[in-house]
């Protein structure tokens, strides 16, 4: 006789499972129900992933758009030595200007923040220029400008959005200056910024007409006005917000969303 190959206790338990008829597989218990597994998909790519030359672009901008404020900040202080109010002017609103120029209008929410953060870096010194002009420096010597003809003058700037940050910065040296009551300068200027509708720009311009008149709004009998104008502002704001969140493009992801 032939002697018989041994074979590994595994070995014939493998064979054994591979060579089970499809009819002696384990089957669901009748009335039990059946699991459904859905075929594997792959994984999808972010619609909001930046590739790297939308990111070397918008770099680009940014330095352009940030060299330009830097340099017009620049030359606004040496107006403001030199007591030159027509330059001061054109250099701020120049400044101001990066801010709603066509080419930063392409910046991601997060790069025009750090455009409008840097832009803004210059705005106490400007409202403290403002201020020494239309206050007498002396019982004897008068103001060297009005309060509301300079808030009055800014108004001119030719362009929407530098406009209306330099009202914004007129508006609080009138309201420390007395000359008018701040209910009225609220309420103008809460009428003003309405004009700009783009989410962006909007968001920013209002934050900034909060961070200036959160110390000047009206007390003791005309709270009520004060009130009034923090929640009609949070009110526009919140509209701004939501439409930020349904910007056209590749915005309908969640993740583009939550980084907006």
């Amino acid at each position: 006789h032939m002697p018989t190959p041994s074979v590994a206790p595994s070995t014939v338990s493998s064979m054994t499972a591979s060579t089970v008829m499809p009819s002696q597989q384990k089957q669901p218990m009748p009335g039990m129900p059946q699991q459904h597994h859905p075929p594997a998909v792959a994984p999808k790519l972010s619609k909001y992933a930046e590739s790297p030359a939308a990111q070397a672009q918008q770099n680009r901008v940014l330095t352009e758009c940030t060299r330009k404020v830097q340099e017009n900040a620049y030359y606004m202080k040496q107006a403001m030595e030199n007591d030159d109010i027509p330059n001061v002017l054109h250099r701020a609103s120049q400044m101001l200007g990066e801010l709603g120029d066509g080419v930063s209008s392409s910046l991601t929410p997060k790069n025009y923040y750090e455009l409008h953060m840097r832009a803004l870096d210059d705005m106490p010194n400007l409202e403290e220029y403002f201020y020494s002009l239309v206050v007498a420096a002396s019982a004897d010597q008068p103001p060297k400008f009005p309060a509301k003809q300079l808030y009055d003058n800014v108004q001119y700037c030719p362009k929407v959005l530098p406009r209306l940050y330099l009202q914004i910065c007129a508006g609080s040296v009138l309201i420390r200056s007395g000359a008018v009551t701040a209910q009225w300068v609220l309420q103008d200027l809460i009428e003003y910024v309405k004009s700009v509708q783009n989410p962006i720009r909007g968001l920013f311009l209002r934050h900034y007409l909060l961070q200036v008149t959160r110390d000047k709004l009206p007390d003791k009998e005309l709270v009520k006005d004060g009130y009034e104008f923090v929640l009609a502002n949070f009110v526009e704001m919140n509209k701004l917000w939501v439409r930020l969140q349904h910007l056209p493009g590749e915005g309908k992801s969640k993740e583009q969303r939550k980084k907006r």
